[in-house]
């Protein structure tokens, strides 16, 4: 029986999808290829997963280092993958996936699937920190973080 991390269920489905897709070709058995591709996908830790090259991982790592500007006690890995427990990561995450959202213009789809978070996960985000924005003190640090995390994308467009 192989250990599934219980915070990433999904990858045990999705290596017994890959599994058995090849099946039909091998008689009803997996072939070795898709056991072993399999395997490697259920053991490989999330780092493996992280965001692929493209716009909303560059977008993504702008909303964390604008958040970061106010929260400077967090590592980037701390709120791009807070821990459990970590309250105020897993705040600075909602905040990042908001900005990324409401002021870079990453669509919610793409940003869930880029990033593998469920919609729903993105929209509780979304929502969470929509209600912290009518408080005053909240709201003045998010408009310093979106403006660093918008800095952030046009330093990195001058770069390229």
């Amino acid at each position: 029986m192989r250990h599934v991390d219980p915070e990433f269920p999904f990858l045990s489905r999705l290596a017994d999808r890959l599994a058995t897709s090849t099946s039909v070709d091998n008689g009803g058995e997996p072939t070795a290829d898709a056991v072993e591709a399999s395997q490697a996908v259920v053991s490989a830790p999330f780092e493996a997963l992280e965001m692929p090259d493209g716009p909303v991982s560059l977008l993504f790592e702008a909303a964390v280092s604008g958040v970061q500007s106010r929260l400077p006690h967090l590592s980037h890995a701390d709120i791009a993958y807070p821990p459990h427990g970590l309250f105020d990561a897993q705040l600075a995450r909602q905040i990042a996936l908001h900005l990324l959202v409401h002021r870079l213009g990453a669509p919610k789809q793409r940003v869930a699937r880029e990033l593998a978070r469920s919609r729903e996960a993105v929209n509780r985000a979304l929502k969470i920190i929509d209600e912290r924005m009518t408080k005053p003190e909240f709201a003045t640090a998010y408009e310093a973080m979106a403006d660093h995390a918008l800095h952030a994308t046009q330093t990195e467009q001058d770069h390229q």
